[in-house]
């Protein structure tokens, strides 16, 4: 590895992992920094393929308290690999966001422009010869058509037939509404994500597990390394921040870009005031209903339904919906049957901030919370489940088990509130943008304003939440971001 590095990437998540091993695919050295620790080749079999994430693995974020006095555990892995090892779902979000997100960018971000990635990036195992689907990228997306369905989700799906949803054989077709089954990243209930693209033979990316990100260093106003917490500085032509929506805006501000006032006051100095350095958190609420089944789980993939569909208070009238109603292959002992709704457009947003500078402090986290607006389309999304919840199909499978709802609207509003909870798909706190003036952090390129060599590329750029789930969307912009910084940077030395 030569002494300076073509570029250092901080956070080898879902998106650092793309960013760095597309880089070294290019002829660039790389040097890829995580503070937690390499278990690849021997991850516990609940990271790999079930949910369970143990403590020592995790970040510790706790959210403030809510309104009610309430802290939430803010789940986010500390691991080579990311949370990705949490994640196994790869439904794309609808064409329509790009055109908002393309007026805030100014520009390079339309759906037409965007599609490219998606596909390169995927190899759809059902619909990989279409022209909005790929056949040769390293995420294989499957809906597992021959894995016959449970008698619970197939009492979900008669029962969303039977509400007049539409089946939809691929719900990440552009523009697709409906039910159907979620595409999934994972071959035989296992899940494949860009880690494992680290275990490619690459000689130019050099991986730094364990190894604490405590600032960006400057030469003037130019990005030329990164600082970890022992001391040590790794000298890079180019810094890509790829830490997550809770650790990117944090290593800015501990680098001194972010609301100067706010820096000031932790004895950082500032390089640039930029205020929109970790606001702009969006996540997608959800409420869940137990529907009141007890059974066994089934072995093998466990798979899930989910209907996307536009309720009568958040119509945009461009063919997006903005609520979905998952359910999911039971699972436990017993297994219980659950269906979740989940609200894809919110008004919310949060923020998260510094409570130190030092890098091995927790942030201060304040979660999305509610809009009266949000309330209202949460609650028409409830109504719905219920709906689903009365057909014959699922009521033989009931038991009184299954979750009470008041029936008065403004009931039903408060236990929504209640009852919302954050899934998490947290994105935005270092917003792209075409202006700084307006909150953006960075630009089209992901390049962060007013310095130079310095880029963001994962789930925090994100201007706004997905309508869809945020993992495949984030891959999208973390590769195009990287397609940018190797124009930018022409050809490797």
């Amino acid at each position: 590895m030569a002494a300076v590095a073509s570029a250092v990437v901080v956070g080898a998540g879902s998106a650092g992992c793309m960013v760095a091993a597309q880089m070294a695919r290019a002829g660039r050295d790389v040097v890829l920094v995580e503070a937690g620790a390499d278990l690849r080749g021997r991850e516990p079999p609940q990271l790999r393929d079930g949910w369970g994430l143990y403590r020592e693995h995790a970040w510790g974020y706790v959210s403030e308290p809510d309104a009610a006095g309430a802290m939430t555990t803010v789940l986010r892995t500390r691991l080579v690999g990311g949370t990705a090892w949490l994640t196994r779902f790869a439904l794309r979000n609808h064409p329509a966001d790009y055109k908002d997100w393309d007026q805030l960018i100014g520009g390079g971000w339309s759906y037409p422009e965007v599609v490219d990635a998606f596909n390169t990036i995927e190899q759809d195992l059902e619909f990989g010869d279409s022209p909005w689907h790929g056949q040769q990228g390293p995420i294989p997306v499957t809906r597992y058509p021959d894995v016959p369905s449970t008698e619970f989700d197939g009492a979900v799906q008669q029962g969303l037939r039977e509400s007049q949803f539409r089946w939809e054989p691929d719900l990440n077709r552009p523009g697709a509404t409906g039910f159907g089954r979620i595409p999934m990243n994972s071959i035989a209930g296992r899940r494949v994500t860009t880690v494992d693209l680290l275990n490619e033979a690459h000689p130019n990316l050099e991986l730094h597990a364990e190894s604490l990100a405590a600032e960006v260093v400057f030469e003037g106003s130019r990005a030329v390394g990164v600082r970890l917490s022992d001391g040590s500085t790794i000298h890079a032509d180019t810094v890509v921040l790829a830490a997550g929506v809770y650790g990117s805006p944090c290593l800015l501000m501990r680098s001194g870009i972010g609301p100067a006032a706010r820096l000031a006051d932790l004895g950082i100095r500032v390089v640039v005031d930029l205020a929109g350095v970790g606001e702009n958190l969006c996540d997608h609420p959800a409420v869940s209903l137990d529907v009141g089944y007890r059974g066994v789980q089934r072995p093998g993939p466990l798979l899930h339904t989910i209907a996307s569909f536009a309720s009568p208070a958040g119509d945009s009238g461009d063919g997006r919906p903005d609520l979905g109603l998952w359910g999911s292959d039971p699972e436990g002992e017993p297994a219980e049957g659950w269906l979740d709704v989940l609200l894809w457009r919110p008004q919310g947003r949060g923020r998260v901030r510094l409570n130190s500078r030092e890098p091995a402090e927790l942030p201060l986290i304040r979660l999305p919370s509610l809009t009266d607006e949000d309330v209202v389309v949460l609650s028409h999304g409830v109504r719905q489940a219920l709906d689903v919840m009365a057909a014959p199909a699922l009521q033989a499978l009931a038991t009184p088990a299954h979750t009470a709802v008041p029936e008065g609207w403004e009931a039903l509003g408060g236990w929504v509130r209640d009852n919302a909870y954050s899934l998490p798909h947290t994105v935005g706190t270092c917003g792209m943008g075409a202006s700084p003036q307006g909150g953006a952090v960075v630009d089209a390129a992901g390049r962060v304003y007013g310095v130079d060599g310095l880029y963001v590329a994962d789930a925090s750029v994100l201007p706004g939440p997905p309508t869809g789930f945020p993992h495949l969307v984030t891959l999208m912009m973390a590769s195009r971001i990287t397609d940018k910084i190797l124009a930018h940077a022409g050809s490797p030395r």
